[in-house]
């Protein structure tokens, strides 16, 4: 059985212990952010938070820190009306600033225009985040943050940025649960940005962002399972995949796992939750490059409007030789997929592909039940060997939004199993 944690994840949005990375991120178009739960009250009376960040391209806004009451975008949290504190950077036509918002109770309070704080791309800043929670005009609290390059505020070699705080409106003494390393800032618009947070300390010390829960389309939730999750699957390129080395998954194999579709929403979405490649990338650019890969493919088109189907694609040096036969699946049924490869079988003795899709357990084991085979033949001179395995990827095709939603689970790279009609072993190499 694969460990996912072991697995590299390439999407717009990665975190890793100790920092977010963003890569041609939409904050602006995709509900997204990553939070902990400190408790009730946590943050309550002063504090001093602290992280550093460098955007490094940008036309969007992003929350770069927050403390809240509520799970929720830091952005449709203030518009819900929900109490909560964040920083923002605004980097949209012409701005280059970053500010406090302050929402009490649904009333919002943000640093004047005068106060934000100028900043430029590729550009380190260290950002440090204070409270007094008696201070202010109204006794109330007043955040602050100071802006720095070369360290914090008040460190050796620190040069001044800028400053700027708010003050809580009387009675608004507020108290919260909930930390954000970074969240987007929902509007429904189209825009990217790029960049790097990381070092965020929430008062305790530098945190282990891999403790912090994630609402993102791509997550591995553990060691066995990937899910989907509002999947922008025809407008973002995603991939989570493991190097096995040069020619890896070479002469017979048969590789299993299980995937569930939980919702779709759009036509002509695609989603892939198995794949075997020798290049990086998402399938469609590695198709434009004349590349090779094996997929397991689904797809919900113009045609079918209610339903989904399942296919097996080879792609030989940039041509789809062979989409094999569609299948309708069941959006909310976990299917068993079990993928084998005779490699000298075949039409051109070059290599055969069968796809066994069932449901309560894998083709071959008890109580399994057997709906569907896929089988494809690869093409002449095209017995292929490949590198890379992918538990998820993507075909970029498309402007319009796409989501879809799902799970991978169990993959398991290293099975033998016994055929349903005679119990002849197929025998794969061992790992």
């Amino acid at each position: 059985m694969e460990d996912f944690t072991t697995y590299t994840v390439v999407s717009p949005l990665v975190w890793s212990t100790d920092a977010v990375t963003f890569t041609n991120y939409r904050p602006r178009k995709w509900v997204s952010y990553l939070y902990k739960d400190f408790g009730v009250d946590y943050f309550n009376g002063d504090f001093t938070h602290r992280k550093k960040f460098i955007l490094t391209s940008s036309e969007s806004l992003i929350w770069i820190w927050g403390v809240s009451n509520f799970i929720n975008d830091l952005y449709l949290s203030i518009a819900a009306e929900e109490s909560s504190v964040g920083i923002y950077c605004n980097h949209t036509g012409g701005h280059d600033w970053m500010t406090l918002s302050l929402c009490e109770s649904g009333y919002r309070i943000r640093s004047e225009a005068a106060e934000n704080v100028h900043i430029e791309q590729n550009i380190q800043y260290f950002v440090t985040i204070t409270r007094d929670d008696d201070g202010g005009v109204n006794s109330a609290g007043r955040y602050s943050f100071f802006v720095c390059t070369g360290n914090y505020y008040g460190e050796v070699d620190a040069i001044d940025v800028g400053t700027t705080y708010c003050d809580s409106s009387a009675g608004q003494q507020l108290d919260f649960r909930y930390g954000y390393a970074v969240s987007s800032y929902y509007t429904d618009t189209y825009s990217l940005m790029s960049g790097v947070l990381s070092e965020q300390d929430f008062g305790g010390g530098t945190e282990d962002l891999l403790t912090f829960t994630p609402l993102w389309q791509l997550v591995v939730t553990d060691a066995q399972t990937i899910t989907w999750t509002g999947l922008l699957c025809r407008t973002t390129g995603y991939y989570i995949y493991k190097d096995l080395g040069e020619d890896y998954f070479s002469g017979d194999f048969t590789h299993r796992f299980k995937h569930t579709e939980t919702d779709i929403t759009g036509s002509i979405c695609y989603g892939f939750p198995w794949a075997l490649t020798n290049d990086l990338n998402q399938l469609k650019l590695i198709d434009d490059a004349a590349g090779s890969f094996l997929a397991l493919g689904l797809y919900f088109d113009t045609i079918h409007q209610t339903q989904l189907l399942v296919n097996l694609v080879i792609n030989e040096d940039g041509a789809t030789d062979t989409t094999t036969t569609d299948y309708f699946i069941t959006i909310g049924t976990e299917y068993y997929y079990t993928i084998s490869r005779d490699d000298d079988a075949g039409a051109n003795s070059t290599g055969q592909i069968t796809v066994y899709v069932c449901t309560d357990n894998y083709y071959g084991e008890v109580g399994a039940n057997l709906v569907h085979t896929i089988t494809g033949d690869c093409g002449e001179g095209q017995q292929n060997d490949f590198r890379y395995v992918h538990a998820s990827q993507s075909w970029t095709s498309g402007t319009i939004q796409k989501f879809i939603s799902g799970t991978v689970k169990d993959l398991d790279l290293d099975y033998t199993i016994s055929s349903a009609g005679g119990g002849q072993l197929i025998m794969i190499q061992e790992f």
